[in-house]
């Protein structure tokens, strides 16, 4: 079961390393930090509202790290967890023009697009 422990804030402007709560020996988590340092690098923001820990399922999840209350709003009035950049997303149709996305699709023929 997953913890209930909260991650502790980072500092403005500093990466939060503690984001997840398991040890980094573990690949998958390992991986995933590594893409949030990426995400990070290139212009993302808000990742501290976030943290990563594994669910009851034993997959990983992201769960907010601090009370949905202390978000910020954006100009629509909902609240804002994190911003990531467009650039560092991939829409379905990208993927399947690549072998990896291909080879997801496979895997998961019915996932959504």
């Amino acid at each position: 079961a997953p913890s209930s422990a909260r991650a502790p804030a980072a500092a403005p402007g500093t990466p939060n390393t503690e984001m997840l709560e398991q040890p980094a020996g573990d690949a998958q988590l390992a991986d995933t930090r590594e893409m949030l340092e990426w995400l990070r690098d290139n212009g993302a923001r808000g990742l501290d509202n976030a943290r990563v820990a594994r669910t009851a399922y034993g997959g990983l999840g992201v769960f907010l790290a601090k009370d949905a209350a202390a978000l910020r709003r954006g100009p629509d009035g909902l609240r804002v967890v994190a911003t990531i950049p467009a650039r560092c997303c991939v829409a379905a149709a990208a993927a399947l023009r690549r072998r990896a996305g291909r080879a997801a699709r496979d895997v998961l023929p019915d996932c959504a697009d």
